[in-house]
């Protein structure tokens, strides 16, 4: 018989939609052997279109690879005589990419100015063996090459030197963490609209976790924050449910609308940030699902409901939220006891730390004028938070400085919007109200005899650069809970 043979690589039965490949099993089992990144059935989204490959493979020092599933076998193509039109023998020396590869480089070179032209296509062929496919009919072999096509008797090695072969090593000249990224935003953990590092297998995991309740707990600087946006566009890019994320302050919540803003910035999504309200407890409380929001828009009771920092919540709000008849997801750094499901992972968001906790004991305002003189040298007011154990012990600290205050400090307002505050300054406040900043330095004062650790240990780790703990010789620090902050 003969036909136009895209119209027959282009027919997909609902056998073949719905039969894993044994061979992709082969190549994503290897691929880290390989370093190879591959993508199965993941959609890739761009403005207000969306596309999803049956398989993409990405190699750093070679580009993509689009893989197509088909399961024809020997008796399907024994007789089949490839006819081919004047528009499909200029294509004939390669398998034709098509809207695919038209769509990845689109979203790439709008999003990176980088032309993604490396992009080559391979036929994954599970009934079809080296040999039956030379004893086709010559016409066929000539528009399917032998190059393109993985066999099913293919060892892994011969399929992964089919995919090095079909094109010479290149020099890409940005990192393969920005190329995916780009492609696939909502699977990668972004600071200020900067790629950082892809999500692991545990936030891939939250991500596409259907459970009705699921508390995701993971260590300081995993990317918490950011994996809550993440979920949240992806569940409303996915599905298009109403989605509402609630953080202890709203100092955090302005931070994470900015962390949602830039995303949706950077990955080009056709989505509106104000359809994913972020609201405080007491905004929960005053408003409630279903009446005026902080939009000036009313929105219907949420299909889920994120909360960010959840171990700071009142153990109240929580029940409450759990109670809801909804989705929930509590993003914590220990087990609430809130939920069945529960996923733990140790983060990979910030790279290891080559800092330490210093601890410095004595006079804790001799100690602090002493350290900010130093660290004033190196970083701006801006970049420099103190934070004290409770309210009573910030009230003594701003007397203390009293004569410092004015000119170089300021108390920052946790429930006040960023946008009415002083940004130039040191930022002083207690360590409830620190929830979601992030400077270059942290100095923690604690006078208490009992510490908390657990919250000591997040005031701690809002610092990406430096972190200092003070307390008076009254009293001496856990070593444990020491080793444990330098090890978080």
């Amino acid at each position: 018989m003969s036909f136009s043979f895209f119209s027959f690589f282009k027919r997909d039965t609902p056998k073949e939609l719905s039969t894993p490949s044994k061979l992709l099993s082969t190549i994503t089992y290897a691929k880290n052997k390989y370093g190879i990144n591959v993508f199965t059935h993941k959609t890739i989204y761009h403005r207000d279109k969306s596309i999803t490959p049956y398989s993409l493979l990405f190699d750093k020092y070679r580009g993509f690879y689009i893989l197509e599933q088909k399961f024809w076998n020997f008796e399907d193509l024994r007789d089949v005589k490839v006819s081919v039109n004047d528009k499909e023998k200029k294509d004939k020396s390669d398998i034709k990419v098509d809207e695919i590869e038209e769509f990845i480089t689109l979203k790439i070179n709008e999003i990176l100015h980088y032309d993604a032209s490396s992009i080559t296509k391979f036929l994954l062929l599970d009934n079809l063996t080296r040999a039956e496919y030379e004893s086709l009919d010559p016409s066929f072999i000539n528009l399917v090459p032998r190059s393109k096509v993985i066999f099913s008797d293919d060892e892994e090695s011969a399929i992964f030197e089919k995919f090095r072969s079909a094109i010479d090593k290149l020099k890409l000249p940005l990192k393969e963490v920005d190329i995916i990224s780009a492609l696939y935003p909502l699977n990668a953990i972004l600071d200020n609209g900067k790629s950082k590092c892809l999500t692991n297998t545990f936030q891939e995991n939250l991500l596409e976790d259907v459970s009705t309740k699921v508390n995701y707990i993971s260590t300081h600087g995993s990317g918490k924050s950011s994996l809550a946006i993440l979920k949240a566009l992806y569940r409303k890019i996915s599905t298009n449910d109403d989605v509402l994320i609630i953080a202890m302050t709203q100092v955090a919540c302005d931070l994470l609308s900015q962390k949602l803003l830039e995303l949706i910035e950077y990955s080009m999504l056709d989505i509106d940030p104000t359809s994913i309200p972020i609201i405080t407890p007491a905004q929960f409380h005053t408003q409630k699902l279903g009446k005026t929001s902080l939009y000036k828009k009313s929105f219907k009771k949420a299909d889920l409901i994120i909360v960010d920092d959840a171990e700071f919540f009142d153990k109240a709000d929580l029940n409450e939220l759990n109670n809801l008849n909804t989705s929930l997801v509590l993003l914590s750094t220990y087990s609430l006891n809130y939920c069945d499901n529960e996923i733990f992972d140790e983060g990979s968001y910030r790279e290891e730390k080559d800092f330490k906790v210093s601890v410095l004991k004595g006079n804790m305002f001799l100690n602090t004028m002493l350290l900010l003189k130093k660290i004033t040298k190196t970083y701006d007011f801006s970049e420099i938070l103190i934070i004290c154990e409770d309210n009573t012990e910030l009230k003594a600290v701003l007397e203390d400085f009293n004569s410092f205050i004015d000119e170089n400090t300021k108390q920052l307002n946790a429930y006040q919007h960023l946008v009415f505050q002083n940004h130039e300054k040191i930022s002083i406040l207690n360590v409830n109200e620190c929830i979601g900043l992030q400077k270059s330095v942290s100095i923690v004062f604690t006078q208490s005899t009992n510490i908390d650790e657990d919250k000591i240990s997040y005031a701690l780790n809002r610092a990406s650069k430096e972190m200092y703990l003070l307390y008076d010789k009254t009293k001496e620090a856990s070593k444990v809970f020491i080793e444990a902050v330098n090890n978080g």
